[in-house]
């Protein structure tokens, strides 16, 4: 079920995710194409995840798997990180922005670590990155919190 998520959930998942929160219309304009990049590799990804050729190996009580796929299983990367991290990296709210580049550097540290390892070293530093959503959440409830409620307006005599 992980790998159906990972692979073909979020690389759509995360833009679309970006675009409905988004206010700036600039801005939602961009992120059509990380949701297009996303969408057509969300499609392949979960052909991927069910063919009967994906071997998942533990090595040094990692686990790596390996999708079999005729080319560079890194030539995915690419797309994948387009996708999942400039996708919020684009948007106008910090903490959004903050999660994108918090994502592209604990991807890249994982792949710099150990590549064979790759998915259990991401996985565990991607833990990490849900306190930056946990700080949007509670920036915004302190923004509700915080704001002045709007006044009511007088009722007009007919």
């Amino acid at each position: 079920m992980w790998v159906m998520f990972a692979w073909a959930i979020l690389p759509i998942f995360i833009p679309w995710s970006v675009w409905l929160m988004e206010t700036d219309p600039r801005r939602r304009r961009w992120l059509w194409a990380p949701m297009v990049v996303g969408g057509i590799l969300a499609v392949y990804m979960a052909y991927l995840a069910v063919q009967p050729t994906i071997e998942v190996k533990v090595i040094d009580s990692n686990l790596d798997y390996l999708l079999g796929v005729p080319f560079s299983a890194a030539l995915l990367a690419v797309p994948y990180v387009f996708a999942t991290c400039f996708a919020p990296m684009m948007s106008s709210a910090r903490w959004v922005i903050a999660l994108g580049v918090g994502n592209l550097i604990a991807m890249s540290i994982a792949a710099i670590i150990k590549a064979a390892d790759y998915s259990s070293i991401w996985c565990t530093l991607a833990a990490f990155l849900s306190l930056i959503v946990f700080g949007h959440f509670v920036s915004q409830a302190r923004g509700r919190k915080n704001k002045a409620p709007a006044p009511t307006p007088e009722p007009q005599p007919v």
